[in-house]
């Protein structure tokens, strides 16, 4: 009986996740349209995301240390910045943070698999070279960040630096 019960679950999980699956993948597609931002994302997208980011940042770097951690806000609005040294830094801002934010994100990063992932966890899109995409995506980050808990996590400029040299 209880093997039933368990392969049933197991069924809809698979069923869920392919119907979850479908439905991002059409705004992963609008991602090349700069500053798209796509609906804010739910309880259980914001729970997975931490979950993703803690286990991400615990296989890459380890423990993350927050110093002064009393000047980072942990409600109301906020836009947290820092330097680009690792692909994965997204998870470590997302841990340093304490909470959930959206990310500012280039749109070429953005495709296939990855763009569902950013789109299941809120990324504005930035695309480059186009005529109006810099006011288009400084629209998107001035509404996520109006929203009462809106937070935004930017890496200002914008390139992988390992050296941490500027």
């Amino acid at each position: 009986m209880n093997n039933y019960l368990l392969l049933s679950l197991a069924v809809i999980l698979v069923v869920r996740f392919a119907l979850w699956y479908r439905l991002w993948k059409s705004h992963a597609v609008t991602f090349v349209n700069s500053g798209y931002t796509p609906p804010k994302p739910g309880f259980f997208a914001a729970l997975a995301f931490a979950g993703i980011c803690r286990f991400v940042t615990f296989v890459t770097v380890g423990k993350v240390k927050v110093i002064r951690s009393v000047n980072a806000p942990t409600n109301g609005r906020a836009i947290f910045a820092a330097n680009h040294q690792i692909p994965c830094d997204f998870a470590m801002l997302r841990r340093g943070a304490g909470r959930h934010l959206r990310l500012l994100t280039a749109a070429a990063e953005l495709t296939g698999n990855m763009g569902v992932m950013g789109a299941w966890f809120g990324s504005i899109s930035v695309a480059f070279g186009g005529k109006g995409d810099g006011a288009a995506a400084e629209a998107s980050c001035v509404n996520a960040v109006a929203e009462p808990d809106g937070a935004l996590g930017i890496f200002p400029h914008g390139a992988l630096l390992p050296e941490n040299i500027l």
